[in-house]
């Protein structure tokens, strides 16, 4: 049997790292506002899809030399409450492309 990996995040500032790849994460903020840092160095082909839970603002950003990706009309930040994001890491590189529903500039 093949399950849907699946797991809760509730401390911030929340690190990823190379276990949570093909997890859904359920960001349970409540009212906060919080961060989620995408490292450099992930497991190659690393993807992981975010779900927010609370109404504050959850933002997903970069550390170390990491670059996250995004549409230019869109900021890193979720879109709210029930909303969802993903990340994926581009094959064997520290570029990683933040896909979803975002927040507009």
């Amino acid at each position: 049997e093949i399950l849907n990996l699946q797991k809760v995040i509730d401390t911030f500032p929340y690190t990823l790292t190379s276990a949570d790849d093909k997890y859904t994460i359920f960001v349970n903020n409540v009212a906060a506002n919080v961060s989620i840092d995408v490292p450099n160095g992930l497991v190659d082909n690393f993807s992981c899809v975010f779900v927010q839970e609370g109404s504050g603002e959850v933002t997903i950003q970069p550390s170390g030399t990491a670059t996250v990706l995004k549409p230019a009309t869109l900021q890193n930040v979720i879109k709210g409450q029930n909303y969802w994001a993903m990340i994926e890491k581009k094959i064997t590189t520290d570029n990683y492309f933040l896909l979803g529903s975002l927040k507009v500039l």
